[in-house]
């Protein structure tokens, strides 16, 4: 009895947000809003943060983005996708400080990606940086 309380509760609970007006699954686009925060640990000799940076594309719009980051920082494109990425070199003064990152971003549908034999291959070769 107690396996069947817990459908019925999320089914309840699903039929009553839809009669209520609330969204389902978006259609078409949806907005999101995102934030990271990092917070540095103790720096005690050489170190490197990376970060991704959002960018708008032909499946998403960055409307806004505010970039707080309290240290000298460089902007660099990995080889592979030309995503954009962070890149800091915190020194032992910089320890403890925050770093924060936030986006407002529009996300259209998309399908997914088609796959060649040689994406598959390249996906499934050992990486040294994945256990």
């Amino acid at each position: 009895m107690q396996f069947l309380i817990v459908p019925v509760v999320f089914l309840a609970s699903a039929f009553a947000a839809r009669a209520a007006g609330e969204p389902g699954i978006i259609k078409g686009s949806d907005r999101f809003e995102f934030v990271y925060r990092v917070k540095l640990p103790e720096i005690k000799g050489e170190a490197r943060v990376w970060i991704p940076l959002a960018k708008t594309d032909s499946f998403q719009t960055v409307t806004e983005e505010e970039l707080n980051i309290p240290m000298k920082w460089e902007k660099v494109q990995d080889r592979d996708y030309a995503n954009d990425i962070c890149v800091l070199h915190p020194q032992p003064a910089d320890s403890g400080k925050t770093i924060e990152l936030r986006y407002r971003v529009e996300r259209r549908e998309k399908a997914a990606y088609s796959a060649s034999g040689a994406d598959a291959a390249r996906y499934l070769r050992p990486e040294k940086l994945v256990p």
